[in-house]
């Protein structure tokens, strides 16, 4: 009785041992696949449209946030991932290079994002995989929330590759998880950010401009 017993037990360990090293080989596999929507930065610094979206992205928002609005008025821009990713991958070096003292929070890591109706996810690229991490944005108690949800390494959904990705956002840098919502001109008034809200392909962001404080008002 004992043989067909170990034989039995040793075919179990046989299947068991090579469904545990198909999941390994799967799940590295998927881990070193680029996920969804990544877009070599190379690729996007070499396009020759890359430069002009960055820099109409730059030109828009500053003619929106600058613009002579109506009092209590509010209006909105809508900034799409794809000449947000130009950005990433051409004007952020510029910037940098031109400017010692500009923070970037992301050192040595390629970023980009992409969004999905009610989702924004952040991607960095470092050490040889891709980690994401999906954020959902909202406006709270005066404050822009960045509230991290799943993550991923490269296409294999795991925990901890939101939480990679999302330690690269801590610290006393520009992109914490609670950003203010409030943003003051050199003119004297200031952009108020009320909503935010994450569309297939873009960030739609809807603002109030506040008149400068008076001096009868006493700020």
């Amino acid at each position: 009785m004992r043989g067909p017993r170990l034989r039995r037990s040793g075919v179990f360990l046989l299947v068991a041992g090579g469904a545990l090293l198909f999941l390994a080989t799967a799940g590295f596999v998927l881990a070193s696949l680029p996920p969804r929507g990544w877009q070599d930065p190379l690729q996007i610094a070499a396009d020759p449209t890359s430069a002009d979206r960055a820099r109409n992205l730059e030109q828009g928002l500053a003619a929106a946030i600058s613009r002579i609005r109506e009092p209590g008025a509010r209006w909105a821009i809508r900034i799409h991932a794809n000449d947000v990713n130009a950005w990433l991958a051409v004007r952020l070096p510029q910037w940098r290079s031109h400017d010692p003292s500009f923070v970037w929070p992301l050192e040595g890591v390629a970023a980009e994002v992409r969004c999905d109706a009610g989702c924004m996810t952040l991607l960095l690229q470092t050490g040889g995989r891709i980690f994401s991490c999906d954020v959902v944005p909202s406006v709270q108690d005066g404050a822009v929330q960045l509230r991290p949800a799943s993550g991923a390494i490269g296409r294999l959904p795991v925990p901890s590759g939101g939480a990679i990705a999302w330690r690269f956002l801590e610290g006393e840098t520009a992109a914490q998880r609670r950003l203010p919502a409030l943003h003051r001109l050199a003119d004297g008034r200031s952009v108020e950010i009320c909503a935010v809200d994450v569309v297939d392909g873009a960030i739609e962001i809807e603002c109030i401009t506040r008149p400068a404080a008076s001096p009868a008002d006493g700020r």
